[in-house]
């Protein structure tokens, strides 16, 4: 999946980079900036952003982002408990939730200008930021062994999940997304991103648009996301995002 956006990435980055001789900006300048909300979906996970685009000059545009993100390990894969009825689903060995704050700044450039209502303005973005990662522990209902026939009147506990006790025949399932916020970890870190923003609004007020592009992420440590397999500091992820918003 992943080598295939990459591929479709590089395709559409060279046509694009072929047709850039056809710009003309008269319709770029209209606007003194631009307000917009975005949801991406990424190889690891999805997220939302914010945008506030301020005009540079003919054909470029400063770019200031807040983006909050999800990630997941690749290796996950949702299982039931096989030993005992009524159970809920949930991810074996996960170990936290990982979610990811990325202020930035970065540019745009036009490479192709809108010359109707009903044209495509053609742009690469380029980001650069913090990253600061927050992880908090995934919550299961465990049932001891003494209790796993699950008698009348026996009840669950809801702990983090730790390896070294928790058995699989142990687990009922995923406990409430919501426990574990006091026990947040910071992991700071940086990013870069690069990718083709296409506005297609047919209004000239209105942000319309979808851009895709490639993200990398550096943390000063691994991230502790799962328990039997390997852990990373770096991500390289390949996103998809959709814009709302209008110009000012």
């Amino acid at each position: 999946m992943m080598k295939k956006l990459l591929l479709i990435w590089f395709f559409v980055g060279m046509a694009l980079c072929i047709s850039a001789q056809k710009v003309d900006f008269a319709s770029s300048v209209e606007f003194d900036s631009e307000l917009y909300a975005s949801i991406l979906f990424h190889t690891n996970g999805w997220g939302i952003s914010a945008t506030k685009a301020k005009h540079r000059n003919e054909g470029k545009k400063w770019l200031f982002t807040a983006e909050l993100v999800t990630f997941k390990h690749l290796k996950e894969e949702k299982r039931l408990n096989p030993y005992v009825d009524n159970t809920k689903k949930y991810v074996y060995g996960k170990l936290n939730y990982f979610t990811v704050f990325r202020p930035s700044i970065g540019q745009q450039k036009i490479i192709y200008a809108k010359g109707s209502k009903l044209g495509v303005q053609v742009a690469i973005n380029y980001n650069i930021g913090a990253s600061i990662g927050f992880t908090r522990p995934v919550y299961l209902e465990i049932l001891y062994p003494s209790v796993l026939g699950r008698p009348e009147g026996s009840t669950p506990s809801s702990e983090a999940y730790n390896p070294d006790i928790h058995n699989p025949e142990m687990i009922l399932g995923r406990d409430t997304y919501f426990r574990g916020f006091n026990q947040t970890k910071v992991y700071p870190g940086i990013h870069w991103k690069v990718g083709f923003n296409f506005d297609y609004a047919s209004e000239s007020t209105l942000v319309r648009g979808i851009e895709t592009g490639l993200a990398f992420d550096a943390y000063l440590k691994k991230i502790p996301l799962m328990a039997f397999a390997h852990n990373q500091r770096f991500f390289v992820t390949g996103y998809m995002s959709f814009h709302f918003g209008k110009k000012q």
